[in-house]
């Protein structure tokens, strides 16, 4: 009987427990959006505080870092049920982590497994730890971004299509229209003076004519010396030939003596300079006299060949 009674004690203890505990949870999340309104509109500075953080410290005993973040949580999950299932399956920091996070991703992680990049394991949410889960968080969040840029450039491109497709069936649609373009030509013109360019032609072959005939002269002067050169006797050619060495022996005398009569001996008195003087010029004049004397009598001589000889 005594054992029967502390059975039926203990079975109306726990269901106690748990009605507590549900309206617990319940006036939980009220008592959370109080404080929320408490912060919010400022109350406390009506209850005597200058500051929330002091109104936490002073009256619930927690920090309002803490007192924040469960704000953060209830006003994201916004109905007691889910902020009470949150808070009992996830705890804080999960909680936390979830209420910080963009809705879709929580969402997903919220209603389906997914898949842990370091360890490669498929978790449900309850089942993860708050490191995994902020990797779980991290990877869908870069996911959601590549797949949103590219979501953007395919827009792009369709875009891009769409209005080269429009511009392609306006193309067709013109009508085809003339262009008329004025085309200029440029003509340079001819400043040459041909008139002149004729007459210093003209001029030309006249200068070549002359110059033919000089040397048509010059050949023909040049054929003659020939003929008579050919017509000379040896004993002509031997006489021209020794009349040029004697001219060159003569000449040579004439410069030896105008050489050496330049200065009179130093040893000469001065009385006897100027008769020196004179003898000399006197002497040169008869050797210069005689040398053309003979000079004439040889080309005489020669002529008188030449004509014998003809």
């Amino acid at each position: 009987m005594s054992q029967l009674s502390t059975e039926v004690q203990a079975k109306e203890t726990h269901e106690k427990a748990i009605g507590y505990f549900r309206v617990a949870e319940q006036y939980g999340y009220k008592f959370i959006m109080e404080v929320k309104k408490i912060r919010d509109e400022r109350y406390y500075k009506q209850l005597g505080y200058s500051r929330f953080d002091d109104y936490c410290e002073m009256v619930w005993k927690v920090r309002r870092d803490f007192m924040d973040q469960r704000i953060q949580i209830a006003t994201t999950f916004s109905n007691e049920e889910e902020f009470a299932d949150l808070s009992r399956q996830l705890g804080h920091k999960k909680s936390l982590l979830l209420a910080r996070t963009e809705e879709q991703i929580r969402n997903k992680i919220l209603t389906e497994q997914s898949l842990v990049p370091s360890t490669g394991e498929q978790k449900t949410v309850e089942e993860m730890t708050v490191k995994e889960l902020q990797e779980v968080e991290k990877a869908l969040k870069e996911a959601q971004q590549k797949a949103a840029n590219e979501q953007r450039e395919r827009q792009s491109a369709e875009l891009k299509v769409k209005q080269l497709e429009n511009e392609l069936k306006n193309e067709r649609n013109k009508e085809p229209s003339i262009v008329e373009k004025e085309v200029i030509k440029t003509v340079e013109i001819d400043k040459t003076d041909y008139a002149e360019i004729e007459r210093l032609k003209r001029e030309s072959k006249e200068k070549d004519a002359e110059v033919q005939r000089y040397v048509d002269q010059v050949g023909e002067l040049e054929s003659e010396r020939v003929r008579h050169e050919e017509a000379y006797t040896p004993q002509t050619r031997m006489y021209l030939k020794r009349k040029g060495k004697l001219q060159d022996l003569s000449l040579e005398f004439v410069d030896q003596i105008k050489m050496f009569s330049i200065q009179p001996p130093l040893d000469l008195p001065e009385v006897y300079r100027v008769d020196y003087l004179v003898m000399l010029e006197s002497l040169i004049k008869e050797a210069s006299n005689a040398y053309d004397a003979m000079n004439n009598n040889q080309n005489k001589n020669i002529i008188d060949v030449e004509y014998t000889t003809l």
